[in-house]
């Protein structure tokens, strides 16, 4: 029995129907194309334009028990497929609407272009493995295996997907939100336990994350990202490196990693963070304004930072670093005790600190500094000595510079 009732228009091609209830009631346009129907009850009432090429509907007993391999364009409405094997795995182009998927085996695994909602699959193992284009919406997915491994482009909301093994390892564009995966193995480039909030975010490298990741801005990822604490971002996150941190991560402003970064404590950015060397921390560092880094960074203490920090050389950090101004530094610095600096500080070679340093006003250093132990500069403090060494204190206040070879020497700048 075949009932093509209210065919409008365009060229048609039924050649090798063969057994089944067909019913195209409303097709009104486009060139179409079901040369070899060959079983099943096909239900497609309202293919109203566009290329439709349904070659080999083959499937069994259900509303649409369908293999919809090459559907190219067209408004295309399966809105109550609710069972049966359905393959619709290179839909190209045109709004597509399978809003009820409820059960049986579902297999869209290339679907390249136009809308596409699926917002209330519930069953049955799923493949949009290659979804290319187009809005996608499959915000109810209640159950079942699903494959979105290369997602590239328009807007997916997977926002409620609760069970079932979930692979999302490739989504490359579009705007993602995955708020709420609650159960079953979830695989988001790694996504794998807790909630995850992650609205916009592009990965080209590999991301791991077993903790729980916060994300209400945007992230981009081009190298590695381990994640096995907490990472909450609020603002925008840009890693073309390696990124490992295992501790609890905050970022609030916007954060750019170009080389590879190592947290296992306890990290907190209010601000900007630029990195393209390496940087290694075991404590906790906050930070509150700007911090550039294009060398080494370890910091195995607490690191606090509100005003603006630029490290173009090797930086350590065993004690606690306190930072409210600006600190340029562009050789190395080695600091065991604690560190403040509420002026301006600027060192061009190596800097050896063992004891406690503060400074309030400002700090240039050309040369090379070691200080043992407790060193206090509330004015301007000018060296090009190559070696500044004392194992006693240093205080510099006003212009003056206290230094001597041998010891304290008064000698203007």
């Amino acid at each position: 029995p075949v009932n093509c009732s209210a065919i409008g228009g365009g060229s048609m091609n039924f050649s090798t129907i063969r057994s089944g209830a067909v019913n195209c009631s409303a097709i009104r346009g486009g060139p179409v194309n079901c040369s070899a129907i060959r079983g099943g009850a096909v239900n497609c009432s309202t293919l109203r334009g566009g290329p439709v090429n349904c070659s080999a509907l083959r499937g069994g007993p259900v509303n649409c028990t369908v293999n919809c391999s090459t559907l190219r364009s067209g408004p295309v409405n399966c809105s109550g497929i609710r069972g049966g094997p359905v393959n619709c795995s290179a839909i190209r182009g045109g709004p597509v609407n399978c809003s009820t998927l409820r059960g049986g085996p579902v297999n869209c695994s290339a679907i390249k272009g136009g809308s596409v909602n699926c917002s209330a699959i519930r069953g049955g193992p799923l493949n949009c493995s290659a979804i290319r284009g187009g809005p996608v919406n499959c915000s109810a997915i209640g159950g079942g295996s699903m494959n979105f491994s290369t997602i590239r482009s328009g807007a997916v909301n997977c926002s409620a997907i609760r069970g079932g093994p979930v692979n999302c390892s490739a989504i490359r564009g579009g705007a993602v939100n995955c708020s709420t995966l609650r159960g079953g193995p979830v695989n988001c480039s790694a996504l794998r336990g807790g909630p995850v909030n992650c609205r916009t975010s592009h990965c080209r490298g590999t991301s791991h994350c077993k903790g729980t990741t916060h994300c209400r801005g945007t992230t981009h990822c081009r190298g590695t990202t381990h994640c096995r604490g907490t990472s909450h971002c609020r603002g925008t996150s840009h890693c073309r490196g390696t990124t490992h941190c295992r501790g609890t991560s905050h970022c609030r402003g916007t954060s750019h990693c170009r080389g590879t970064s190592h947290c296992r404590g306890t990290s907190h950015c209010r601000g900007t963070s630029h990195c393209r060397g390496t940087s290694h921390c075991r404590g906790t560092s906050h930070c509150r304004g700007t911090s550039h880094c294009r060398g080494t960074s370890h910091c195995r203490g607490t690191s606090h930072c509100r005003g603006t920090s630029h490290c173009r050389g090797t930086s350590h950090c065993r004690g606690t670093s306190h930072c409210r101004g600006t600190s340029h530094c562009r050789g190395t610095t080695h600091c065991r005790g604690t560190f403040h600096c509420r002026g301006t500080s600027h060192c061009r070679g190596t800097t050896h600190c063992r004891g406690t340093t503060h400074c309030r006003g400002t700090t240039h250093c050309r040369g090379t500094f070691h200080c043992r132990e407790t060193t206090h500069c509330r004015g301007t403090c000018h060296t090009n000595i190559h070696v500044l060494s004392d194992d006693e204190n240093l205080r510099c206040r006003n212009d003056l510079l206290f230094f001597s070879a041998s010891r304290h020497l008064l000698e203007p700048w």
